[in-house]
């Protein structure tokens, strides 16, 4: 387990800018600062509910592939969500 978290660790530090989902969304926005800010907005609301929601509920497993993110709304969903085999263990 600590090998796969070294290697993650290496991975994001190395090869994935930390700001790849802001300039992957700014280019879709390219032209409108306002509809921009709404979706980050929209984004960070979203996401920080559902954060929260899979955190009290204990569910586990979660990875971005499990995660859906509406372009023009900023809405986020949340696929496959697996209660923890234990409680207290998150991945």
């Amino acid at each position: 387990m600590n090998l796969r978290l070294e290697l993650n660790e290496k991975i994001s530090k190395e090869i994935v800018p930390e700001d790849l989902l802001k300039r992957f969304v700014a280019s879709h926005f390219q032209l409108d600062s306002s509809q921009y800010w709404l979706f980050r907005r929209a984004f960070t609301q979203q996401f920080a509910m559902a954060t929260f929601m899979c955190y009290v509920l204990a569910f586990g497993h979660r990875t971005p592939s499990k995660y859906s993110i509406c372009m023009q709304t900023g809405q986020v969903s949340v696929h496959e969500v697996l209660p923890s085999t234990r409680f207290g263990e998150y991945d």
